[in-house]
C-alpha cells in the first residue's frame, strides 16, 4: 500500500507498497519518503518497523501494521536506488 497524502495531507493506504529510500551515512541509513528524510535508523533491518513507527505517528487513525513496506537502498549519491535491500 502506498502512502499518498490526501488533500487534507494526511497520509491513507493505497494499492502500491509504500516506498522508502534508504541512504547510508556515517551513523547508519537515512530513511526518505516522497524524496524527504523522515527518520533515521542504525541498521537496515529496522527500517521497516521504523517506518511503520513513522507512519503511525504521523497517522495515528490509521492501522500500519499491515502495510506493505518496501526499502529501496541508495546506490548512488545522483539519486538512484538499487532495491534488492
Amino acid at each position: 500500500m502506498d502512502a499518498s497524502r490526501s488533500e487534507s495531507g494526511q497520509l491513507h493506504a493505497g494499492g502500491d507498497p509504500v516506498l522508502v529510500v534508504a541512504r547510508q551515512w556515517e551513523r547508519g541509513w537515512e530513511l526518505f519518503l516522497d524524496r524527504r528524510v523522515v527518520t533515521q535508523v542504525a541498521s537496515l533491518g529496522s527500517a521497516e518497523q521504523q517506518i511503520r513507527d513513522y507512519l503511525d505517528t504521523v497517522d495515528p487513525e490509521a492501522d500500519h501494521a499491515h502495510w506493505e513496506i518496501t526499502v529501496a537502498v541508495e546506490s548512488h549519491p545522483k539519486g538512484g536506488v538499487d532495491d534488492r535491500a
